[in-house]
């Protein structure tokens, strides 16, 4: 479980225009898998998962993530300032479904429970990018006047390349601590699961 990420920052000098806050475009596509074991399932996620060229291997979902930024400036007093702030952030989360209905009860129950616990890893991605966008916006909107729009336009691409990589350590850590504590948590909601359908 991990995520692709675009990033880019498109800067360009225009009139004053009223600000907007920061937005998020939400998609979901899916991978079919079969299998009627749970070997069967994880081999059918191992050859069909979507492939990170950060690792070069696949995984049973991603997130693909792009930051796209405009800013808009005007003068006034011979300063520049920025007038305008557009922060969009599109997430593509790429999900497995499982098109086997002839498994056995309990694997069904480890299915879904694995299925639940891949959609929630993927959308707190999309939630720390989305809190991560929400930051950049108000830090660009933030950012002083200048000599001319090409300092603060410079300033702007360093607060934008800082707050992304802020992000991408930010998605990092989720990472590693959703590793390391996988087993225990699925145990838990693969018994509460079963528990609820009366097993």
């Amino acid at each position: 479980m991990a995520r692709l990420l675009l990033t880019l920052a498109a800067l360009g000098a225009m009139l004053a225009a009223p600000a907007h806050s920061a937005s998020l475009k939400k998609s979901y596509s899916y991978f079919d898998i079969a299998g009627r074991t749970v070997p069967e399932i994880e081999t059918q996620l191992e050859q069909k998962g979507p492939r990170l060229a950060s690792t070069g291997r696949r995984h049973p979902g991603a997130t693909r993530m792009e930051f796209n930024t405009n800013l808009k400036y005007g003068q006034v007093k011979g300063r520049c300032s920025v007038t305008k702030v557009t922060v969009r952030v599109s997430a593509a989360v790429i999900l497995p479904r499982w098109k086997q209905k002839g498994a056995e009860r309990d694997v069904r129950y480890i299915w879904e429970t694995l299925a639940a616990d891949i959609k929630r890893h993927e959308d707190q991605h999309v939630a720390i990018a989305e809190m991560h966008g929400k930051e950049l916006d108000a830090a660009l909107r933030a950012l002083s006047p200048g000599r001319s729009c090409e300092e603060v336009a410079r300033r702007a691409n360093e607060v934008t390349e800082k707050i992304l990589r802020k992000h991408d350590r930010a998605q990092d850590r989720f990472d590693t601590d959703e590793a390391r504590g996988f087993e225990q948590r699925f145990l838990r909601a693969l018994e509460k699961r079963m528990a609820s359908a009366g097993r």
